[in-house]
């Protein structure tokens, strides 16, 4: 496994050799994670529900975690079963782990682009402001307006995540513009 610190996050894997295209689903959340512990504990203890390709611990800038991770194993029954088995685990004397689904929500919603803006105008900008994109969609509105939105669908969450970061800091801007975006619910899909 490759060990490496990036964006107040302390990675754990994937294994070196590995090439593998993994699905949503496969990502759970692991809260009150006490202050002292490390990546390599909670790997230790939640490679007993399967075989783990990453553990992500979010660090705060004095070097410890911020109470939580997010750990990726390779299939869907092994999160579920970190779920099962490892939800209130005492992982220390008087303190319990929180574990469930990861969100892993790929793709965000901007729900105003300009009416005079065609799908391939959005596209283009989007392609241009956002790293990792697989597919934009433009959704028109159905007010009379010609108003419309579109979703943006990227590679991983961590991808989307910076991507609403960024967007949200107003250091991204839409055609000049700065723009509101909010991750897509099932609804707006």
């Amino acid at each position: 496994m490759e060990w490496s610190q990036q964006n107040g996050q302390r990675l754990y894997g994937p294994p070196v050799e590995c090439n593998l295209k993994l699905q949503q689903g496969t990502e759970v959340f692991v809260s009150n994670i006490p202050r002292a512990c490390t990546e390599f504990h909670i790997y230790s203890i939640f490679e007993n529900a399967g075989p783990i390709y990453q553990v992500r611990m979010m660090m705060d800038f004095s070097g410890t975690n911020r109470g939580y991770c997010f750990v990726r194993f390779f299939e869907k029954q092994h999160a579920y079963k970190a779920i099962h088995v490892l939800n209130g685990f005492e992982i220390q004397k008087g303190s319990k782990i929180g574990v469930v689904m990861s969100l892993d929500n790929c793709s965000l919603h901007i729900p105003k682009i300009p009416p005079n803006k065609s799908e391939e105008d959005v596209r283009k900008e989007i392609y241009r402001v956002c790293n990792d994109v697989t597919n934009v969609t433009v959704v028109p509105h159905n007010d009379g307006k010609n108003n419309q939105s579109c979703l943006v669908d990227f590679t991983t969450h961590r991808a989307a995540s910076i991507a609403r970061r960024l967007f949200l800091s107003r250091k991204v801007k839409l055609w000049d513009q700065c723009c509101f975006v909010e991750w897509a619910q099932p609804s707006d899909k």
